[in-house]
């Protein structure tokens, strides 16, 4: 009984101290280099969403980073039970859907539909926050909500998806290149 307890408190710990230290060096450890680069992307992405300040913005990605250590953490420990493990296939397969249809709406001119992707991410989010409910606090899950209100804010998308010259356009581009290259891989 007492073994459950330290590997629970180490657990703890573990989530505890990646979460506070948690930065692009650190998700490394759990990432691929490609999956950084794409990390890396989206914090350049993150400074043109106008709606929020420079601080909201730079909070994205830091959620997002501290997301995936704690989810990383919790899969090596084998924490996930059956059923939590059927809404990690089901993100995984969304996010997966989500990825082919930004590389769809970037690639055929006019295909962009806000009502689509919006509802897709907000299904997404669902099976994330049921995946994690068990293990994550109420401050944690309540930052997964912060990250997929900022995605799928709809002047946000507008802007992302409709423009088609400058440095928006550009970023667009190797965001698209990544998730291509992810997808293509099977990495999601």
């Amino acid at each position: 009984m007492s073994d459950l307890r330290a590997k629970e408190l180490s657990i703890r710990i573990e989530k505890n101290l990646l979460g506070r230290f948690g930065n692009k060096s650190c998700v490394k450890l759990f990432i691929d280099d490609l999956s950084a680069q794409l990390l890396d992307n989206l914090h350049q992405l993150c400074k043109h969403n106008t709606d929020y300040t420079k601080k909201e913005s730079q909070k994205v990605v830091k959620y997002l980073i501290k997301i995936i250590i704690k989810t990383a953490i919790i899969s090596k420990n084998k924490r996930f039970t059956q059923e939590e493990l059927k809404y990690g296939h089901k993100f995984k397969e969304e996010f997966r859907c989500i990825s082919m249809t930004v590389i769809s709406f970037h690639e055929l001119d006019f295909s962009y539909d806000r009502n689509y992707i919006t509802n897709s991410l907000n299904t997404c989010k669902q099976s994330l926050k049921q995946l994690l409910s068990n293990h994550l606090t109420e401050k944690s899950l309540n930052k997964i909500d912060f990250i997929f209100k900022f995605f799928s804010n709809q002047s946000f998308l507008d802007t992302f998806f409709r423009q088609t010259n400058g440095e928006l356009k550009q970023l667009r581009d190797e965001i698209v290149r990544d998730l291509s290259l992810l997808v293509e891989k099977r990495v999601i």
